[in-house]
């Protein structure tokens, strides 16, 4: 696959990873500081364990090694916000999701971490809330399925924008 045009500066991402599963996908968050710099976030757990503890870390690589199937951008995050929004981010609960009352997974915490985000004005998502979030979730999927079958990664817009 050839590489996607770079994100664009200070820009928030939800980026979906093929995990060589039909259905299921890697759920991280991206902050591009300036192209092709950025960080991740996200939760990990060792194998077989129910326990998720908070990862971030910076990286050039937003393909993720070849395992990105869509990046879809949620909004602009100014410079003067970014350390906020990572500790933000740190600070959204690995426990039993309460907005979608669901137990946790990686998936569970960026829907979570969203939801934050949008009710404390670091982003505006167009339908705010839960149910603004679970519309990202059901976007974000369809573009990484599309993506896997027709053998190709995209950067997308909220809305196919």
């Amino acid at each position: 696959m050839a590489l996607p045009p770079p994100h664009k500066p200070n820009t928030l991402s939800l980026h979906l990873l093929d995990r060589g599963s039909p259905s299921t996908f890697h759920w991280t968050l991206y902050l591009t500081t300036s192209p092709p710099h950025g960080q991740t976030f996200h939760l990990i757990n060792a194998p077989g364990s129910d326990l998720w503890t908070f990862d971030s870390q910076t990286t050039e690589d937003i393909t993720h090694g070849g395992r990105l199937l869509v990046a879809l951008e949620l909004g602009e995050i100014e410079p003067v916000l970014h350390a906020a929004v990572a500790e933000r981010l740190a600070q959204v609960s690995a426990g039993y999701s309460t907005n979608f009352r669901e137990a946790m997974t990686r998936r569970v915490w960026v829907k979570e971490a969203l939801v934050a985000l949008d009710e404390e004005g670091y982003l505006f998502l167009p339908v705010g809330g839960v149910q603004g979030v679970k519309n990202i979730e059901e976007e974000a999927r369809g573009w990484a399925m599309r993506n896997r079958a027709a053998g190709r990664f995209s950067i997308q817009g909220l809305g196919g924008i």
